[in-house]
């Protein structure tokens, strides 16, 4: 037998045995499929990882991301019914619940203090903080860099009137301090690592606020979530093999999130970005804090009414608890202690 034959035969075989080599390596229930909105950042590393990891794939999960430049348009996409879940940061999430959308928060994805800052120009006279008072500061509205904005202000004793907005896109921050048409701007990495790059030193002033927690989280609307439980839950878990994997092989980890991650999301391995956030499951009084400071200042400002939402009942730790209890330092909720003999596993059942 010739060996173009032998090659003829292998690949037929390798061919007619590969869908049943996936369904034994699928766990039982068969497979489960998930439409991601993703925030394109490097913050949302863990995803990358998993991908390149082929941990969804061993969880018998298909996930299906769609990268946004912020989390507001791929939050509002995912209430629209467009994606099953969203990453989006916490500003927008709070938002939207403040406003009476049933969003469930299933974990955070990453915390930092310094992967948010203002960027001003040393020319327009700001050398501190309080030189930001009469400047025009470009933000981008509806994501977390408003509240970073106000949250810096208030620590430096400024009152959030005293400086003059302006509306842009993030992707447009260096461009709009380029021509000059703001004193400073709100920029977040990527765009805040583009920028000092792109200037000598001397020539700009960072300005970041040890009071202010920046975290991403994966949400969804509660009865999609429900509905998609199992699939949610293998999502979960592929994540926090991610995270493990990160915690036992950063360098390696580090590779993989470049290898998969494209356009903003992009960090290259040995980036500094890396130490400015990071990459944390979880659900704790940190995260709750921060909603519940998120949303006092969003009604300060008159953008929601005097009636705040019971952040915990939007925190769904079933999940968690189940697959990597540690991750959880939070109390049982009314909901969870109603159900806590049942659990998430591969065999079928949720939470």
């Amino acid at each position: 037998m010739s060996k173009l034959w032998v090659a003829v035969i292998v690949g037929v075989i390798v061919a007619l045995a590969l869908p049943f080599w996936i369904y034994l390596s699928s766990p039982k229930g068969g497979r489960e499929s998930l439409l991601v909105a993703r925030v394109a950042l490097p913050v949302v590393a863990l995803t990358h990882i998993a991908q390149d990891k082929g941990y969804f794939f061993d969880e018998g999960v298909d996930v299906t991301f769609a990268d946004f430049t912020t989390g507001r348009e791929g939050l509002d996409a995912t209430c629209a019914g467009e994606y099953d879940l969203a990453i989006a940061f916490t500003t927008p999430v709070v938002h939207d619940i403040v406003m009476g959308k049933d969003l469930v928060i299933l974990t955070g994805l990453h915390q930092s203090p310094r992967n948010t800052a203002v960027v001003a120009l040393v020319g327009r006279s700001i050398n501190e903080p309080k030189d930001l008072a009469g400047k025009t500061i470009g933000v981008t509205t509806g994501t977390s860099g408003e509240f970073f904005l106000d949250v810096l202000l208030t620590d430096n004793g400024l009152d959030s009137n005293s400086i003059v907005r302006q509306p842009l896109g993030i992707a447009d921050a260096e461009r709009h301090l380029k021509e000059g048409a703001v004193d400073a701007v709100v920029a977040w990495n990527p765009y805040l690592h583009r920028i000092r790059n792109e200037w000598p030193e001397h020539e700009l002033r960072v300005f970041t606020s040890q009071v202010y927690v920046e975290m991403s989280m994966v949400v969804g609307l509660r009865k999609t979530v429900e509905d998609k439980s199992e699939a949610v839950a293998r999502f979960l878990r592929a994540l926090t093999r991610a995270q493990e994997y990160f915690a036992g092989y950063a360098a390696d980890a580090r590779l993989a999130a470049s290898r998969q991650a494209k356009g903003a999301a992009h960090i290259e391995p040995d980036s500094p970005m890396w130490e400015d956030f990071t990459v944390s499951l979880g659900l704790n009084h940190v995260m709750l804090l921060t909603l519940d400071q998120e949303a006092d200042w969003m009604r300060s400002r008159g953008l929601s009414g005097d009636t705040l939402p019971d952040f915990r009942h939007q925190i769904v730790d079933s999940y968690l608890r189940t697959i990597l209890p540690d991750l959880v330092t939070l109390p049982l909720s009314d909901e969870r202690r109603t159900r806590n003999s049942r659990s998430v596993h591969s065999g079928g059942r949720t939470p």
